[in-house]
């Protein structure tokens, strides 16, 4: 019993193909067919990078934006700032992108940092 619970184990864990990146082709489809999908998606994309900003300020390294202290973290706000964010990717590019990119783009773009 243990052999065959311990080779179980190893195969789901060598089988695992779990992507969780939404390329941005495949989002527009979203937003046509599930718009509240398709926010949900982009909110929590914005919360997790938003989250990984935190910690690099936490453990004092150089954040990759700066947020103002009063900024109400939206589900609208991050909608907008993606798709503003996809107008400018698709104007100078002709392929397409992880939607997780072209979202920590839009931060970068929105929230720079001052010069140090």
């Amino acid at each position: 019993m243990y052999k065959y619970f311990l080779s179980l184990i190893l195969c789901m864990l060598m089988t695992n193909s779990a992507n969780t990146a939404i390329l941005s082709n495949d989002l527009q489809k979203m937003k046509r067919e599930n718009i509240s999908m398709y926010k949900t998606y982009l909110y929590g994309v914005g919360e997790g990078i938003y989250w990984t900003n935190s910690r690099l300020r936490e453990f004092n390294r150089d954040q990759l934006f700066c947020l103002p202290g009063s900024l109400p973290l939206t589900q609208d706000l991050f909608v907008s700032m993606y798709e503003a964010e996809y107008e400018r990717f698709t104007r100078s590019n002709n392929g397409t992108a992880f939607v997780e990119t072209i979202m920590l783009d839009s931060f970068i773009r929105t929230f720079p940092c001052d010069s140090k």
